[in-house]
């Protein structure tokens, strides 16, 4: 099991973890009139509350085997960010928008001439909250930047969710009205429908 680390980019192409946000940049025009690349930026989601109770579990010599038994509980159902993730995320934002000298094929020039709107670059994120909180708080002021014109929009993908048979892994399920069903609510609904 891969430990936690704080939001980073990967360059790797593919990952068995959550990515919070591939952001692609797109081609430009270069002053002596080249033309770059389209760049992709990975970057992965803060602790999820999982990730702190399995670190801590490990820590006190529980064994592999117990901790993943606790794993597949319910509560651990879509984890969301634990406190130590929020402050991860915030802190991806605080590096995002304190590089004003970025160069413009780092994440931080690209953060820079979105902001700027001078580039607009595709948002797109994995449809797990911890994931969908990272780049929701991550990339808030770009977000907001842009908000009166229509320019971003977070597109959530299923196919950039992590892949394991663990409860953090399986997306939260959407009940009646759009509201976050837990597997007991989704049991009720169906005694209620004679199911």
């Amino acid at each position: 099991t891969a430990r936690c680390r704080p939001p980073t980019l990967h360059t790797m192409a593919a990952t068995r973890t959550t990515l919070t946000l591939l952001l692609l940049a797109p081609a430009r025009t270069l002053a002596d009139g080249a033309t770059a690349t389209a760049r992709v930026y990975y970057i992965r989601h803060g602790q999820s509350q999982w990730n702190a109770e399995q670190t801590a579990m490990r820590k006190s010599g529980l064994s592999d085997a117990a901790i993943k038994k606790i794993g597949d509980e319910e509560r651990f159902v879509d984890s969301p960010l634990s406190a130590r993730g929020v402050n991860e995320a915030l802190t991806l934002q605080r590096n995002l928008t304190l590089t004003p000298d970025a160069p413009w094929y780092t994440l931080g020039g690209v953060a820079r001439c979105a902001l700027a709107r001078t580039c607009e670059p595709l948002l797109l994120t994995s449809n797990l909250r911890r994931a969908i909180d990272t780049t929701l708080l991550g990339l808030r002021p770009i977000l907001e930047s842009a908000v009166d014109y229509g320019l971003y929009r977070v597109l959530v993908l299923p196919a950039l969710q992590e892949t394991c048979g663990h409860a953090d892994c399986v997306p939260t399920a959407r009940g009646s009205g759009g509201a976050f069903a837990t597997p007991s609510s989704r049991d009720d609904d169906d005694d209620a429908d004679g199911a």
